[in-house]
C-alpha cells in the first residue's frame, strides 16, 4: 500500500473521493427520468400508483414512457379522446392490477 505525506493511503483517499462521487451524483443519473408527462399531467416514476382519467376531452397519445411508471397499479382512461396505439410498455407495468382503456380511438 503506497503511504502519502499525510499519513493518510491513497486507497482511502481514493475510497472516500468514489463515496462522494456516488453519494451526491449517482442520484441525478439516477433519476434522470424522474416524471412522465401523460396527456399534458406530470406523473412521477416512482410514486404514481393510480391514474384515472374519466370522461374527459383531453386529446392525444399515451406515450411509450408510461412503462416507467414503476409502481403503477391502477390505469383507467375511460370515455375520452385518446387516440393511437396503445404502448406495448404497458407490458413492462409489474404492479399493474387494472388496465381500462374503454371508449377512445385506441388500436393494438
Amino acid at each position: 500500500m503506497l503511504k502519502i505525506k499525510s499519513g493518510k493511503s491513497c486507497c482511502s483517499t481514493f475510497t472516500l473521493f468514489v463515496f462522494i462521487l456516488f453519494y451526491f451524483y449517482y442520484p441525478i443519473f439516477l433519476n434522470c427520468q424522474e416524471n412522465v408527462v401523460l396527456l399534458g399531467q406530470s406523473y412521477n416514476t416512482t410514486t404514481t400508483t393510480y391514474i384515472y382519467i374519466l370522461q374527459n376531452v383531453i386529446q392525444g397519445t399515451i406515450p411509450t414512457e408510461i412503462g416507467l411508471l414503476s409502481v403503477l397499479k391502477y390505469f383507467t382512461i375511460w370515455n375520452s379522446a385518446v387516440q393511437g396505439t396503445i404502448p406495448t410498455e404497458i407490458g413492462c407495468l409489474s404492479a399493474l392490477t387494472l388496465l381500462n382503456l374503454y371508449n377512445n380511438q385506441l388500436n393494438g
